[in-house]
């Protein structure tokens, strides 16, 4: 499966970047799309302030320095900012207490 990339629209001078899910972030999104809905909602609004503020998780540590991390409810967001490409690759969607492993 391929990975998926959502490419956001620039309002103003505000430069957006891409979303890129890759295939295991992709399955756990159509999962959670398919299980709870309102939790998916809120996994695509914050997919969409990651393109408009790619900072906006926190920085991990240790051997997963490179990454960052978004907190929503117990779900966490693993992913990556490709400054090169400015594109945010989403690495997974998981529960906090395996997405780290």
């Amino acid at each position: 499966m391929e990975a998926d990339t959502r490419w956001k629209k620039s309002a103003g001078n505000l430069l957006l970047a891409a979303i890129n899910l890759s295939s295991h972030a992709k399955k756990s999104y159509l999962r959670l799309a398919r299980s709870d809905r309102r939790l998916f909602r809120r996994v695509e609004d914050e997919l969409t302030r990651l393109g408009q503020e790619p900072q906006a998780g926190k920085a991990l540590t240790g051997p997963l320095k490179e990454y960052r991390s978004l907190r929503i409810s117990a779900l966490r967001i693993v992913y990556y900012l490709d400054r090169e490409e400015q594109v945010v690759r989403v690495l997974d969607i998981a529960q906090r207490g395996g997405v780290y492993r």
